[in-house]
């Protein structure tokens, strides 16, 4: 296991910034990190009240071990699947990795942050305000 940085972005309908977060985790490679980075994002979601939800990733790995299953991630895929699902309205979609740079930025930070504890942002932190300001 490597240490990796988690992160995400929520925005609202018009693309601005509600809330993102970062955190330290341990992963076995991209795949897993990526799932754990969305299920720290439902988290994030329903502890806000940000139902319904449309989920943007640049892993169609993700995406597909979501819909089809992934045996050496399958207890972390059905945690993202029950919140999925208790939730209804979640919709999950592929993004061009130039689309997600504020999600990668964010991971980058999180790898920083050694205590792995989340870390919420309710507005955009330094590191990322520019791309925020320019994709918003």
């Amino acid at each position: 296991m490597q240490i990796c940085g988690l992160g995400c972005i929520i925005r609202n309908a018009k693309g601005h910034w509600i809330v993102g977060y970062n955190k330290s985790a341990h992963a076995n490679g991209c795949l897993q990190a990526e799932i754990k980075a969305l299920l720290e994002g439902l988290k994030t979601a329903l502890d806000w009240g940000l139902f319904p939800l449309q989920i943007k990733t640049d892993s169609m790995e993700v995406i597909l071990s979501i819909q089809q299953g992934n045996n050496l991630y399958a207890n972390t895929i059905n945690k993202c699947r029950l919140l999925m699902h208790q939730q209804k309205q979640v919709i999950l979609q592929h993004e061009f990795r130039q689309g997600n740079k504020i999600a990668h930025q964010l991971a980058q930070m999180g790898i920083a942050n050694a205590r792995k504890k989340k870390r919420i942002f309710v507005d955009p932190p330094a590191d990322v305000k520019i791309l925020v300001e320019h994709v918003c």
